[in-house]
């Protein structure tokens, strides 16, 4: 990720969402360094006895690291004096604060200045200082936009809180290649690197599957094997769902669909069997089925007219509205009872 390692001198910046591995990544890191070089931990969210439960929660208790618990700047850089460390982890930048400035901790100014201030003594001791740092909601660094820019390398850790692998991205590295990318297991024990991240994006098929594809793409300079799958759903239209997110319900309809054409098919050819079986009953026991209509249109209510006894007439056409001779409408009122009935 960091292009060959670590360079005296040079500052890191790592950003990740609260709780996905940041400060457990970089106690190992600094047991694991501790080893060769001087070692040096500033907690300002923490106390060292909650940093010494965490390291022997990880199996780090013999590890060679000198731990600070301090947010004041001007005490963090006489530790550093005299201390004489060659790697010192930061956690976070947010807590810091300069007695030069009356702002409170976390605002622009004072990360702003703890920044400058700290990556000046990296450059003047040839150290290694590494920020952790802060996001916010939209998922970028909290704090003014310049600590990206004043810092040579920014990493941000990704995944997902209920899953057990992390992801560590290079957004910039001014010492190697930038979008390395480095995936990692969260275990009892700390993380552990994944030898094989393929293995991670592709599914076990014992056979071909429909809409499923693998791609092979590059992601800095380590290729991966990615599974890709696509669910096409053929039907039409946005159905109003709540509380239950439009994307979600709409996957869910489809593979709904997806999985049950078979119960559909048979679900219409039983509604169609048991309408033409109702409606042949019907027929055979001399009367129309409910809701079948003939065609000829029913006609509305209006008073009685010689040569007519039906309360519900039907009729081809509307009712005359001329004015016609009582015979004339003894003779048409038998056409349309003829017709009624032959309907």
């Amino acid at each position: 990720m960091l292009g060959g390692g670590l360079v005296p001198g040079g500052v890191v910046l790592l950003g990740g969402d609260p709780g996905i591995g940041k400060s457990t990544l970089l106690l190992q890191a600094m047991a694991a360094i501790g080893a060769t070089k001087k070692a040096l931990y500033v907690t300002g969210e923490e106390s060292v006895e909650q940093v010494a439960l965490r390291a022997q929660r990880l199996g780090l208790i013999n590890a060679p690291v000198s731990l600070l618990a301090e947010v004041q700047l001007e005490a963090i850089v006489a530790a550093i004096g005299s201390e004489a460390p060659e790697v010192v982890v930061i956690d976070s930048i947010q807590t810091a604060y300069t007695e030069a400035l009356t702002s409170a901790p976390g605002s622009v100014a004072q990360v702003r200045e703890c920044a400058a201030q700290l990556t000046r003594l990296a450059k003047q001791r040839h150290i290694v200082v590494i920020f952790v740092g802060h996001v916010t909601k939209e998922g970028a660094i909290a704090g003014p936009r310049v600590l990206e820019h004043i810092v040579d390398t920014v990493l941000y850790f990704e995944g997902d809180t209920h899953s057990s692998f992390r992801l560590v991205r290079a957004i910039k590295n001014r010492f190697g290649a930038s979008n390395e990318l480095g995936v990692f297991a969260m275990t009892e024990r700390g993380l552990r690197g994944v030898a094989n991240p393929s293995a991670l994006f592709l599914s076990q098929h014992g056979e071909s599957v429909a809409g499923s594809a693998v791609v092979a793409t590059l992601e800095g300079s380590r290729p991966l094997l990615v599974e890709i799958q696509a669910l096409v759903d053929p039907g039409a239209g946005r159905d109003a769902e709540a509380p239950v997110g439009g994307s979600r319900s709409a996957a869910a309809l489809a593979a709904a669909r997806r999985a049950a054409p078979a119960r559909r098919r048979r679900d219409r050819r039983l509604r169609r069997f048991r309408q033409r079986g109702g409606r042949r009953a019907h027929q055979r026991a001399g009367r129309r089925p409910r809701g079948s209509f003939s065609p000829c249109t029913l006609v509305a209510h209006r008073p009685a007219v010689a040569g007519e006894d039906a309360r519900f007439r039907r009729s081809a056409g509307s009712p005359a509205k001329s004015v016609r001779s009582s015979a004339a409408r003894s003779e048409s009122a038998k056409r349309r009872s003829s017709a009624s009935r032959r309907c």
